[in-house]
C-alpha cells in the first residue's frame, strides 16, 4: 500500500513539474513579448497600447461570463464519448459567438474616446478599433477549443501548442517594432498567430471531439442558464477591473497610463501561477463525484493554502527588492518602487480570487450577485472618494480590494453550498 501510495505521489509529482515546466516556458514568451513592448514602444504608443489591451480584457471577460467554465461541467459528464464532447463544445460556441459580436460592437467606441481622451486623433482610435476586433473575435474561440485536450489531460499537446503560439507572437511583434512601431500595428499583429493556433487546436481534438456535432439542447440550456446567473457579476467584475484603467485615463497623464500598463505586465507574472492551476487543477475538480462532499472540500481548501502561499511568497520577495523587479522594465519605470509591491500583490490576489471562482464554477456554483456585488461597491466608492485618482498606486488598491471582497464571497458561498450536500456512503 505504502509503495502504490508512492508510485502515485511520485506521478503527481512528475506530471506537476512537467507541466509547470512547459508553462513557464509559454508564460515566459509572453512575458518577454509584454516587456519587449514596454521597452521599445514610446510612452504615449505604450499608453495606446495598455488602453487597447485593456479594452480586450473587457470583451473576452464579457464574451466568457463563466462559459468556459460552464462547458467545462458538461464536458466533464461526457468526456469519454467524442460525440456528445462536440455537441456539447458546440453549444457553448455556439452561445459564446453571439455574445462575442455583441461585446465587439461595444469596446470599440470605448476605446476610440479614451484614446481621443490621451491626445490621440481619431485615426489613431480608429485604427486601434480596426486591429482590435478581428483579434478579439478570433481570441474568443480558443478557450472553447482547449476544453476537450484540458479534460482529457493532455496537457502536453496544449502546451506545446501554446509555447508555438508565443514563439510566432513575439516574431511578429519585433517584426512590427522594426517596421512600423504603432500600438494598432502591434495589436493587429497579434492576429496570424492567433488563427495558426485555433487552426492547430482544431486539428488537435478531432479525436477527442467530433467537431461537426449539431450542439446538444440540453447542455445548450444548463450552459445558458449558469452564464446567466454568472453575467451580473462578469458585468460588475469587468466594470470594478477595468476601473483602474478607466480612472487612470480619465484622471491621469499620459505617463502614468503607460506606467500603470507596464506595472501590470509585472503583475501578470503571476498569471503563470493561475495557467498552471487552470490546467491541472480545474479539470481534475470537475471530475470528482457530486457526493464526495468530503474530499471536495478538502481539496478546495488545500489548493486555497497553496495559492495563498505563493502569493504571500512573491508580494514578500518584491518588497525586499523592488529594484531588482523594476530592472525588467528599464529605467523609465525604475523609481516606482512602492507601485511594483501593490502590482504584485494586485495580481496575487486576481489569481487567487480567478481560481476560487474557477473551482466553483466548475461543480456549477456560481455566487450571487445580492451577496458579491453590493460589498465590492461599497469598498470601491470609498477608496474613489479617499484615493488620488491621477496616482499609479491607487489604481492597485482599488484592484486589491476588488479580487479580495471577490474571493471572500467565492470561498464563503462555495463552502456554504458543499455543507447541503450529503457525503457519499
Amino acid at each position: 500500500m505504502s509503495s502504490t501510495r508512492s508510485i502515485v505521489l511520485f506521478s503527481a509529482f512528475k506530471l506537476l513539474v512537467g507541466t509547470a515546466a512547459l508553462q513557464v516556458l509559454a508564460q515566459l514568451l509572453v512575458f518577454v513579448t509584454g516587456i519587449v513592448l514596454v521597452r521599445e514602444l514610446t510612452l504615449e504608443q505604450y499608453a495606446f497600447y495598455t488602453l487597447a489591451t485593456a479594452m480586450l480584457g473587457v470583451a473576452t471577460t464579457i464574451a466568457d461570463s463563466g462559459m468556459r467554465d460552464a462547458v467545462m461541467a458538461q464536458a466533464g459528464a461526457v468526456w469519454r464519448e467524442p460525440h456528445r464532447l462536440g455537441a456539447a463544445l458546440a453549444a457553448g460556441i455556439a452561445i459564446r459567438r453571439k455574445i462575442a459580436i455583441a461585446s465587439a460592437l461595444l469596446i470599440a467606441p470605448v476605446l476610440a474616446v479614451l484614446v481621443m481622451r490621451q491626445g490621440g486623433s481619431f485615426i489613431d482610435g480608429a485604427l486601434l478599433c480596426a486591429a482590435l476586433i478581428p483579434v478579439f473575435l478570433a481570441t474568443t474561440m480558443s478557450p472553447m477549443l482547449e476544453i476537450p485536450l484540458r479534460i482529457h489531460q493532455q496537457l502536453k499537446r496544449l502546451q506545446w501548442l501554446q509555447v508555438f503560439s508565443g514563439v510566432v507572437r513575439l516574431a511578429f511583434v519585433l517584426a512590427v517594432l522594426l517596421i512600423f512601431p504603432m500600438a494598432w500595428a502591434v495589436v493587429l499583429g497579434g492576429l496570424v498567430p492567433q488563427l495558426l493556433l485555433n487552426a492547430r487546436l482544431r486539428s488537435g481534438i478531432r479525436e477527442l471531439a467530433t467537431l461537426d456535432a449539431p450542439r446538444d439542447e440540453t447542455a445548450h440550456q444548463k450552459i445558458t442558464a449558469q452564464v446567466m446567473r454568472a453575467v451580473p457579476g462578469t458585468i460588475y467584475y469587468v466594470l470594478v477591473s477595468q476601473l483602474s484603467v478607466l480612472l487612470i485615463s480619465l484622471f491621469g497623464t499620459t505617463e502614468a497610463v503607460a506606467q500603470f500598463g507596464a506595472l501590470c505586465r509585472i503583475a501578470l507574472l503571476m498569471s503563470f501561477l493561475l495557467a498552471v492551476f487552470q490546467l491541472i487543477a480545474l479539470p481534475r475538480y470537475a471530475r470528482i463525484p457530486a457526493r464526495e462532499t468530503v474530499q471536495l472540500r478538502r481539496v478546495y481548501l488545500l489548493l486555497l493554502g497553496g495559492l495563498t502561499a505563493v502569493g504571500v511568497a512573491a508580494v514578500a520577495f518584491t518588497w525586499l527588492a523592488p529594484s531588482a523587479v523594476l530592472f525588467i522594465l528599464g529605467a523609465k519605470y525604475s523609481s516606482l518602487t512602492h507601485e511594483v509591491v501593490l502590482a504584485v500583490a494586485s495580481g496575487a490576489l486576481t489569481v487567487i480570487s480567478s481560481a476560487l471562482i474557477g473551482l466553483s464554477a466548475v461543480r456549477g456554483v456560481v455566487v450571487s450577485p445580492f451577496v458579491s456585488i453590493p460589498p465590492g461597491i461599497a469598498v470601491q466608492v470609498l477608496l474613489v472618494l479617499v484615493l488620488p485618482l491621477d496616482a499609479v498606486a491607487s489604481m492597485f488598491w482599488l484592484s486589491i480590494a476588488v479580487a479580495a471582497v471577490q474571493a471572500i464571497a467565492s470561498v464563503a458561498n462555495f463552502l456554504r453550498g458543499l455543507t447541503r450536500l450529503k457525503p457519499a456512503g
